[in-house]
Parts: structure tokens; sequence; C-alpha cells
């Protein structure tokens, strides 16, 4: 196992061990991992979401003012301070951890 396949596995087994809904996105807000309390708070699959948008897990709006305050703050994330829509129509606030 090569030194990045075991960096891999560490995070994947990190994240199916927590407790806590997560979610990794790359640079461009590409979902690239989900995990299991993750698709218990948002009801998705990691299958429907790995590949999307972030934006999935947003309300229309919460991913304008998201997309505008990054600019505004030179690429700062304030995804923080934002709601997520649940896919049953519910709404969290969860909190992000960069």
């Amino acid at each position: 196992m090569t030194s990045s396949e075991h960096e891999n596995f560490l995070a994947d087994s990190l994240l199916e061990l927590s407790i806590d809904a997560l979610v990794q996105t790359d640079g461009a807000d590409v979902i690239q991992r989900f995990n299991a309390a993750a698709e218990d708070l948002f009801s998705y699959s990691a299958e429907e979401v790995i590949g999307r948008k972030l934006f999935i897990l947003f309300p229309e709006e919460e991913w304008a003012l998201h997309q505008h305050e990054s600019l505004r703050k030179g690429g700062l994330d304030t995804l923080g301070a934002t709601v997520r829509f649940l896919r049953v129509g519910a709404k969290v606030k969860p909190s992000i951890v960069e």
C-alpha cells in the first residue's frame, strides 16, 4: 500500500466511524465523501451526492449568499453561517470545521 493509499484508507475509516455528519468537498464545491451520518441527516445516499455540487444541500437563497460572500471575502468560506435543506424539506444549521 502506497503512502497515498494509506492516507485515503485512514481518511475513509475516520469518516465512516464518525458519529457526526461529515461531507468532504474539493475546491470546486463538488462532494467527494459523504459518510453514513450525513446520509441519515440529509436523507441522501452517498451515491446520490458524490460527484455533485454541494449546493444540493442548501436552500437556493443560502447558496447564492455563500457565493457572493465567498467572492467578497476573497474565497473565505461562509458556509458555517448558513442553513441546509434536508431532503425531506426540513432545515438544519450545521457547523463547519476547516
